[in-house]
């Protein structure tokens, strides 16, 4: 198997791994935040996207600012920071 190959395929692994723990994560979000339903399908588009196609840059990148939407909730903080490691494995610095 080429090294790409498997690189990608352990980079979808690991998104996929990331996908699952911030979407169990988003179900303890408050129904009454507005932002935790597009969180919440963000979550299924990226799971959805991944078994056919690499994510993009792009589609990740407006994925963390569903999850920066998020109001003041306890969890924002964990989610953000699996947000921000999903960014990092397509390539987008955490600041």
């Amino acid at each position: 198997m080429p090294i790409t190959e498997t690189r990608s395929s352990a980079a979808a692994l690991d998104a996929a791994t990331l996908l699952e723990h911030i979407e169990q994560v988003a179900h303890w979000v408050s129904t009454q935040d507005p932002g935790r339903q597009a969180l919440l399908a963000g979550v299924t588009e990226m799971k959805r996207r991944l078994t056919g196609e690499p994510l993009s840059r792009g589609e990740v990148l407006n994925f963390q600012v569903n999850v920066w939407r998020l109001k003041g909730h306890r969890f924002k903080t964990l989610l953000v920071r699996r947000a921000a490691q999903l960014g990092e494995l397509y390539g987008l610095a955490s600041d």
